[in-house]
C-alpha cells in the first residue's frame, strides 16, 4: 500500500482522526434544529466519519466508505 500526503506525515491513525473531524464539522449544519443539536448530530457524524475512514483503511478503497454513506442516507 502507498502510503497517502496526510499518512506520510502524522500516520494512518492521525490521517484518521483529521479526515473524520473535517467530516464531522462539514455535517454540523446539515440538520435543520437549534444549535445544540447541531453540535450532537456533528458528534455523532465524527464518529461515522472514524467508522468511514476505518473502512478505507481497511479495504484499502473509497468505496466502503462510499457504500456505507449511501445506507446511511437511506
Amino acid at each position: 500500500m502507498v502510503p497517502r500526503p496526510y499518512e506520510a506525515s502524522i500516520g494512518w491513525t492521525g490521517a484518521m482522526v483529521v479526515t473524520a473531524l473535517a467530516y464531522g464539522t462539514s455535517h454540523m449544519n446539515a440538520t435543520y434544529f437549534e444549535s445544540a443539536v447541531g453540535l450532537v448530530f456533528g458528534a455523532g457524524v465524527i464518529g461515522l466519519g472514524l467508522v468511514m475512514a476505518w473502512a478505507m483503511r481497511w479495504g484499502d478503497s473509497l468505496w466502503g466508505a462510499v457504500l456505507f454513506h449511501m445506507g446511511m442516507d437511506l
